[in-house]
């Protein structure tokens, strides 16, 4: 079976790696910047949607996916499945199987049935290995998270945590009970709520456990997660996010290529806004273009579509965006407050929607 050379350690990780490591969370410990790997799997129908994160940030309730989920038939120009993604905010880390009574007071399977009644497919995101400090899993189970003299944070420079100087704990993945909780979350997400899609964000973190001294062991630890939920729900539909690729090969539908394409958090913060979110549409450009194998392994992720002015993008960069989306022929969502979107605004990039 032919191998695929795959520049780069993690989804976000540039295609090339710089002298200066910097921030070190994008690259691996353990020194590695490539790898060759091989199609395992049969590719599902490639999907489309709407994701809560760029328009929201954690500042998500159920009015607000709700209104947005009422809108997506109106961006996309066929009635093939469409999904809503839900993405970070809607519990704590760590706290998988219960939301926020505040911004989900009637719960994760009540909004996901909503989505379904729509003729839409709900979708949630999920960092399994990360804990929040002030969630139940960490004042129930202390012994669960790695520590050293403290406990080990989910990225080795905090500054560059996400969103915003928040610590995030990791959990020891060599502990069987670990395991069986993670695993029993995921459970309750697909059986229970009835999630037809699951985003997995920074599953590299556990490679900064400073127990490990090499990639083996969370490698193995990585892969034999995500292939036991692809073999237990092989028909929903997963990303990989913040994912050291090689051990997810054959065991995600979709890989995301690059780091999140704008800021939720530096919306109409100006100049900021601008440099940051400039950098990244670069970054996309350059990783799509150094891993055009990406296709032949997964669904090649390469983020949402923004248009909204808030985000800095002019409207040469906005075209562009659109147009490295569509190149990648991959998964295809939407990341603007749709309710505050124009169809002039909207038409004014002649936009051909899948």
């Amino acid at each position: 079976m032919k191998k695929y050379n795959i520049p780069g350690w993690q989804s976000w990780s540039p295609y090339k790696t710089p002298f200066f490591k910097f921030p070190s969370y994008l690259y691996s410990p353990h020194g590695v910047d490539h790898w060759l790997i091989e199609k395992k799997n049969n590719q599902k129908q490639s999907i489309k949607g709407w994701c809560s994160w760029y328009a929201y940030g954690e500042n998500i309730n159920e009015e607000k996916i709700l209104q947005n989920a009422i809108k997506i038939k109106d961006f996309f120009s066929n009635s093939n499945e469409k999904y809503v993604l839900i993405d970070d905010g809607w519990t704590k880390c760590g706290d998988w199987k219960i939301s926020s009574a505040t911004k989900l007071p009637k719960g994760m399977k009540n909004l996901s049935q909503k989505i379904k009644n729509m003729g839409l497919k709900p979708g949630l995101w999920i960092a399994p290995f990360w804990v929040d400090p002030k969630s139940n899993f960490a004042n129930k189970h202390p012994e669960w998270i790695v520590k050293t003299k403290r406990f080990v944070e989910g990225f080795p420079i905090l500054p560059f945590s996400i969103p915003f100087f928040k610590f995030r704990y990791i959990v020891d993945m060599e502990n069987p009970k670990v395991i069986s909780y993670l695993k029993s979350c995921i459970k309750v997400i697909v059986e229970d709520w009835g999630f037809e899609l699951i985003k997995l964000d920074f599953l590299n973190s556990i490679y900064f456990n400073p127990k490990y001294k090499s990639p083996e062991v969370p490698d193995k630890i990585l892969n034999e997660f995500l292939t036991w939920i692809r073999k237990t729900y092989p028909s929903v539909y997963t990303i990989g996010c913040g994912c050291p690729l090689g051990p997810a090969a054959g065991a995600v539908d979709a890989m995301r290529i690059s780091a999140d394409i704008v800021n939720p958090y530096l919306q109409n913060i100006w100049p900021i806004n601008i440099f940051f979110n400039s950098r990244r549409l670069s970054l996309l450009e350059r990783n799509l273009k150094y891993r055009k194998h990406f296709s032949k392994i997964w669904h090649i992720d390469p983020d949402v579509l923004v248009s909204s002015k808030s985000n800095g993008f002019s409207m040469k960069q906005v075209d562009k965006l659109y147009k490295l989306i569509t190149r990648a022929k991959g998964v295809f969502f939407l990341g603007d407050d749709l309710t505050k979107i124009g169809f002039d605004d909207w038409n004014k990039h002649k936009f051909q929607m899948p």
